[in-house]
């Protein structure tokens, strides 16, 4: 059995050739240097067709055009968020310290042009942004921070102390965010005990959980869009969103269990159903039986 590869992947391989045109752009390597670093990003090209797929990977990067509709991630990027706001700043540290010092050579030009195109495309590719400008933000700053001087132990105690005290308060928090995103961890033996195959009516944001934690239960959605078909992407939507005849498409699934969220449109009419039967609630998740089970 063989994950499949993160449609993704492509981003290295046009980054290197990014900065390899960029050097070139600054002739200060000869073309032999230039040829053995273009080595990089070619063999990288040439190696992941060794993958099941072989040479149609490449064909499958390009499929994603159709499907990326029922994807968030795909949205065109809304600069009025915090994390595109977040961005903005990035660019504009890197780009004012550049014209200050004008010490920005042409290859890191490339990456922040390149980073500039990908941040406009989706929100998915502002990440990717973010990480390409996070070495030229840090290398930024040293023209407000002095040198630092060597931490002494006590120091350096000190801190490890501060760290771990911050960690106490933060991972209580998480813990209660991630139950908040996945499922209650009170409904593992339930669902643990559930047999080979059981079908379960959940929304986006419960599947992975389901994959890692119970992976004898078949969910209905999860995050690897890849391995649905087009009909399956729409026919989720048009459950998650109660699209006129959403109540077949629920009834064609044949699920056994449904593990919805009983403040989202889905949630409360699934609730409400009296064909659906539930096991047990509370303000995050429902758990129901299907009119059959």
């Amino acid at each position: 059995m063989w994950a499949p590869l993160h449609g993704l992947w492509p981003i290295a391989i046009v980054i290197a050739f990014a900065v390899i045109f960029g050097l070139a752009l600054e002739r200060r390597l000869t073309p032999r240097q230039l040829g053995k670093l273009a080595l990089i990003p070619v063999l990288s090209a040439v190696v992941v067709m060794v993958t099941p797929l072989g040479p149609r990977i490449y064909g499958s990067v390009f499929a994603v055009g159709s499907r990326a509709k029922y994807f968030a991630e795909w949205d065109p990027t809304d600069f009025t968020q915090p994390y595109a706001v977040a961005l903005l700043a990035m660019f504009a540290i890197v780009l004012l310290i550049a014209v200050k010092r004008r010490t920005l050579s042409r290859h890191l030009l490339m990456v922040v042009g390149l980073a500039g195109a990908m941040s406009v495309v989706s929100t998915r590719m502002t990440t990717l942004a973010a990480l390409m400008l996070a070495p030229l933000v840090a290398e930024a700053f040293r023209e407000f921070v002095p040198q630092a001087p060597r931490i002494q132990w006590r120091e350096a105690l000190a801190l490890t102390a501060i760290l771990a005290a911050c960690a106490a308060v933060l991972v209580p928090v998480v813990q209660v965010r991630s139950d908040k995103m996945t499922a209650p961890t009170r409904l593992n033996n339930r669902l643990d005990a559930q047999p080979e195959g059981t079908r379960v009516l959940n929304d986006w944001s419960t599947g992975a959980y389901f994959l890692w934690r119970h992976p004898q239960l078949s969910p209905v959605m999860h995050g690897y869009g890849d391995v649905f078909t087009e009909a399956e992407l729409r026919r989720n939507t048009d459950i998650l969103r109660l699209r006129p005849r959403w109540d077949d498409r629920v009834a064609e699934l044949n699920a056994d269990l449904a593990l919805v969220d009983p403040d989202t449109s889905l949630g409360y009419a699934m609730t409400n159903d009296s064909g659906w039967t539930v096991i047990e609630a509370d303000e995050n998740f429902a758990l129901l039986s299907s009119p059959t089970g």
